[in-house]
Order: structure tokens, then C-alpha cells, then sequence
């Protein structure tokens, strides 16, 4: 269960928090709520630890109660006022040590000293009376107190009149042993309070519903102790199909196909209310059915190869539509009870919730899908003289990204490349993304110098802009005819020009974020592009990409591409990619978007 938060805040602008801290935070978390937990169950010993003492203080007869090492953990007024002595002194002491603080009220204190300290140091249970120097005749019962599993726990010493009930033994074993019961109820419950956060956490994790599936049936069978399961799901038409078995026969299996007509299965979906049955108990809906004597092996869906004496089946409701059926079966009789209806209804509920999610995580994931996939350009224009090759790749984890890359031709014979990157992630980042890409492309075919239409692209955008939202954008305009291209940055990572010797130049322009700041001019540049020289340009995603705090960096970039120098594009490209990757273990936190550009002829 969520127990709070953990915050980290810096006040000083000179030291930010960074990803080293944040892990640093992540990794003491748990230990966080480890203590948090251990606090929350000291507080509930500590309550039951009072109604223990209010217990026993209410006690008119003197008790005195002592712990495995024979110290006084608890003595009540009674003793106090049958001993003349105030005894609270004597708690977290040896029994033994105090003795003499209790032998001046017994008229044989010797005798009393010596036989107290032997019954402590001993696990006999043993009656006798004491006179008392006022001429009082007290009975004394001396006895371990054990757990319900027969571990010893302590001792109690109970000193009552002659006049009393003789029962006041009988009734301090008895509230002994109850303690010890519902201090192991409570363990026991606490264990199945973890179990069951255990198994919401593994469903909420998973994102595919036959994963959830999985986990549901393994938790079932954990919880319940039930020897197979199933997960039935009802289809669009209606039809009752298994989507996940565990334990039953290939026979009982295809059995499960006919459920829909079995009537436990139709009184759990049209009721939305659970089943417990058995072959000696009497069937009922619970929720404040009428129950019907009917035999557990008498329903359809039973499979009677598999000997099943008792099931529960529980309704998997989402909102209004009940999205299918939870059967656990066993193959004794009554196995299920209260507890275990109890604990498969919450976790029923945690599947509920984490079946919600991946249904609405695959819902988003198909629209991210295909507004990711519009996003990005058809095939790349064939133009004599160039070779060209486009990756991208979204960020770990991320349905939909703000990075994008574009080519087209130009009225004029050349061709048009952008590069760009959107700050945030989701819809919004692609509804900037698609403005930009767009609007770059659309206005290209009326300007064609980079710095004039970053330019007016600026001003255009700016107050499109989300707040925060941030764009960065590199634009080129390569002429093949004239062997050269003209660029112009906003903001973004420089290109790479790879010559034919293999050499890699940085293409700087150092400039504003698109949009970031209204009037804003963009310098337009050019440079020859010559025969097999090489244009590469990409997205912070890879620079940034890091391993064990350390960035993979411009120089490493710069290696890749000059160590893959006789590639195609598309194999450049995916080798950059590729090495990002492997520097990151396999996990790129940051989209990625690459286009490069050969001059072929």
C-alpha cells in the first residue's frame, strides 16, 4: 500500500538536483518505507501492549507476570496492595533480584523466597497457599504462560484471598493464551495483508492482460491454497471463453468453453455476485442470496475429471460491464470459507484495477501508435546524386514522442531537411511536433534560405507554443546540382559533416529555441557538399543518453560516425543508434530521431 512521498528540493540555484541524487533518493526509498511500516506496526503492538495492561491492571486479584529471562514485565495494583509495597518499582528487574521486596509481608518469607525463584527458574505449573505476617490466607498459582502452539512466553504469578474464585487462574492462562492468539492473528493477517499488496503490485505492473491474468491465478491459489483456477472473460458477443488456466486437465480445459450456460457461471455475471460451493454445502450467492441446495458437482462448468469438491467464483466487474470470472476450485471438501472469499473478493479488486489500466494503456498505446505513424514522412524523395536514410526510434517506455525528422523535394530542384525535437512527451509534444514539421515543409515551398524561415517560423509559433514547451529546429537545403548546401539551427544539436577522408566537422550555430523569443534572425550558412561526403543529422537523445551518470557524448558520436564511414545512410544510421543503445544498456530515456545524407554523384 502507498504509504506517502519522499521529496528531495534544492534551494540553491548552484547545486540542482541532478539523476545521481534522484537515484540516490529511489534507491533509499524503499528503506524509507521499510521504517515507516516498522513504525506503524510498533504503534499497534504498543496498543495492543495497553489493552493487555488495562486488562490486567482491572484484575482485583495481584498479579505479577515475567518474561523467558524471569524480568518483571507487568505487576498490577492488587499486588501492590496485597504486598503493602509499591511494586511498579520492580518492573524490567530479575524476579529474583526483587524477591526480598516481597518477603517482608509472608509470614514464611524464607520459604516464599526460595520456592517463588525456583517456580520462575522452572516451567511447572504449581497451586499453593501463603499466610501472610496480618494473618491473611492467600492462594497462590504459579504458571508459564504459552502461545496457542504450546512456545513458552513468560510466566504469571497470581495471588488471590481464600474467598475468591478459584478461577482467576484459569482466567489469566485464559487471557494469556488469547493474547498470544491474537497477536498470531494479527501476524497472520498482516501476512496476508502483504501477499496481497504483493500481487497489486505485480498486476499493476504488468501491461498486457494475459500477464495480469497470470499473476491473478498465481496470488489465487497463493491466497486460497485451491489446487487449479481459471480466468474466464466474456467476449463482444457475449461468449464465455477461459483466457488463463492453471492446473486443470487438457479435458477439463476444453469443458470450460460450455460455461456460459452453467448456472453458477450466469448467476455470478448477471448478479455481479460471488459463488461458494462444495459437494457437501449448500450453494449461495453471497451479497444476500437466497441459498439453493445445489451439488458444486452438479454444475456444467465442473469439471468432473478433475474431482472438483469445492470452488468460488467471483465476479471481475469494470464499471458497469463485468469483464469476466475468477474460479478457483479444490479437490477437498469445504476448503473454502469466509477467509478465503474474503481474500480472493480484494484481490479480485486489485485485478479489476490493474485490468482497467491495461486496457486503457493499449487503447493509448494504439492511438499513440497511429498519431506517432502520421507524424512521421512517407518514404524519402529519390534524388540523383544523394543517398538518403531516416531512423527513429521513441524513448523507453514512451508511446509517443516530440522528436521528428523530414525530407522532401523543393520547387527549385533541391531537397529540404529538418531535423527537429519538442520538449514533453504524449499528445500535446505531438500536436507541436506536427505544427512544426508541417509548417516547415509548407513554408519551404516559398522560402527556401533556412535562416529567413526559421525566422518567420519563430514568430509564428511563438504564440502556439504550450507553456514551458520548448522547440528546437535544424533546416537544411542541399542543392545536388550546385554540389553544396545552405543550413540554418535553432537551437538544436550541430550536424556532422563526414568528408571523404573520413574526417567529422561539427556544423555549430549557436541560436535560440524556435519560438523561445519573438523578432529573433536565424543565420543562414553554406558549404560545398562534395562527392562522398556524408551529412548526419540527429536528436539530443543520443548525446544525451547516458551510462552510470556519464553521457554518451559528442566525441563518442563523432567516433561512431567516422568508424562507420564507408556505410550506406541507412546503416550509419543504425549504427549510431546502435552503439547509443548498447553505452545505455539496451535503455535510451530520450527519443531519437537520425537522418543522414550521402553525396553519391
Amino acid at each position: 500500500p502507498r504509504l506517502g512521498a519522499v521529496a528531495l528540493i534544492s534551494l540553491d540555484p548552484r547545486q540542482p538536483t541532478d539523476t545521481r541524487l534522484v537515484e540516490r533518493l529511489t534507491e533509499v526509498a524503499p528503506r524509507l518505507a521499510l521504517t515507516v511500516r516498522n513504525h506503524q506496526w510498533r504503534d499497534r503492538n504498543r496498543r495492543s501492549r495497553l489493552i493487555h495492561e488495562a486488562v490486567v491492571e482491572g484484575s482485583p486479584n495481584g498479579i505479577i507476570i515475567t518474561d523467558l529471562r524471569g524480568r518483571v514485565t507487568t505487576v498490577n495494583q492488587a499486588a501492590s496492595t496485597i504486598f503493602g509495597v509499591d511494586l511498579s518499582l520492580i518492573v524490567g528487574h530479575r524476579l529474583s533480584d526483587v524477591i526480598g521486596q516481597l518477603t517482608p509481608a509472608i509470614a514464611r518469607p524464607a520459604d516464599f523466597g526460595a520456592t517463588t525463584v525456583a517456580l520462575h527458574e522452572s516451567d511447572e505449573t504449581r497451586s499453593d497457599e501463603v499466610e501472610t505476617v496480618a494473618g491473611r490466607m492467600l492462594e497462590r498459582h504459579s504458571a508459564p504462560i504459552v502461545d496457542t502452539s504450546g512456545a513458552p512466553l513468560g510466566r504469571v504469578e497470581m495471588l488471590i484471598d481464600v474467598t475468591p474464585h478459584r478461577q482467576a487462574l484459569i482466567e489469566a492462562q485464559r487471557l494469556a493464551t488469547e493474547a498470544a492468539r491474537l497477536r498470531l492473528e494479527e501476524d497472520r493477517r498482516a501476512q496476508e495483508e502483504t501477499a496481497l499488496a504483493r500481487a497489486a503490485h505485480m498486476m499493476a505492473s504488468a501491461l498486457t492482460l494475459s500477464d495480469i491474468h497470470e499473476h491473478l491465478l498465481d496470488q489465487a491459489a497463493e491466497l486460497s491454497g485451491s489446487d487449479a483456477g481459471a480466468v474466464l472473460v466474456v467476449d463482444a458477443h457475449g461468449e464465455i471463453q477461459p483466457a488463463a488456466t492453471r492446473g486443470f486437465s487438457d479435458e477439463a480445459t476444453g469443458q470450460m468453453v460450455l460455461a456460459a450456460g452453467d448456472p453458477f457461471v450466469a448467476r455470478v455475471i448477471a448478479g455481479r455476485r460471488s459463488v461458494l460451493a462444495g459437494a457437501a454445502l449448500a450453494s449461495a450467492a453471497v451479497g444476500g442470496a437466497t441459498p439453493a441446495a445445489t451439488s458444486a458437482a452438479s454444475g456444467r462448468s465442473i469439471p468432473a475429471a478433475d474431482h472438483v469438491q469445492s470452488f468460488v467464483q467471483l465476479p471481475l466487474a469494470l464499471g458497469e460491464r463485468v469483464y469476466g470470472v475468477l474460479w478457483v476450485t479444490s479437490r477437498r471438501l469445504r476448503a473454502f470459507g469466509a477467509r478465503e472469499l474474503r481474500l480472493l473478493g480484494e484481490l479480485g479488486r486489485h485485478a479489476e484495477a490493474a485490468i482497467q489500466n491495461a486496457l486503457q494503456f493499449e487503447q493509448e498505446r494504439h492511438i499513440a501508435a497511429t498519431l506517432q505513424y502520421a507524424l512521421l514522412p512517407d518514404d524519402l524523395p529519390v534524388v540523383p546524386g544523394l543517398s538518403m536514410a531516416a531512423l527513429y526510434r521513441a524513448a523507453a517506455g514512451s508511446r509517443v514522442g516530440g522528436d521528428f525528422y523530414g525530407a522532401w523535394s523543393l520547387p527549385g530542384g533541391q531537397v529540404g531537411v529538418v531535423v527537429g525535437d519538442v520538449s514533453g512527451k504524449g499528445a500535446e509534444a505531438a500536436g507541436v511536433t506536427a505544427m512544426v514539421r508541417y509548417m516547415v515543409e509548407g513554408m519551404s515551398m516559398r522560402e527556401a534560405d533556412p535562416g529567413r524561415l526559421l525566422s518567420d517560423l519563430g514568430d509564428l509559433i511563438h504564440h502556439r507554443l504550450p507553456e514551458a514547451s520548448l522547440v528546437t529546429v535544424l533546416l537544411m537545403v542541399i542543392d545536388a546540382d550546385r554540389a553544396g548546401f545552405s543550413w540554418s539551427s535553432a537551437g538544436h544539436v550541430p550536424a556532422l559533416l563526414l568528408d571523404g577522408a573520413g574526417k567529422v566537422l561539427a556544423l555549430e550555430d549557436p541560436g535560440p529555441p524556435c519560438g523561445a523569443f519573438p523578432g529573433t534572425t536565424y543565420t543562414n550558412h553554406q558549404r560545398p557538399f562534395a562527392v562522398g561526403e556524408t551529412l548526419v543529422l540527429y536528436t539530443d537523445g543520443i548525446l544525451e543518453a547516458h551510462s552510470e551518470g556519464e553521457q554518451f557524448g559528442e566525441e563518442r558520436l563523432a567516433e561512431i560516425v567516422a568508424s562507420h564511414a564507408g556505410d550506406p545512410p541507412r546503416g550509419l544510421a543504425r549504427a549510431i543508434y546502435s552503439a547509443a543503445r548498447v553505452w545505455t544498456a539496451g535503455h535510451i530515456d530520450d527519443d531519437v530521431a537520425i537522418a543522414v545524407v550521402h553525396r553519391t554523384g
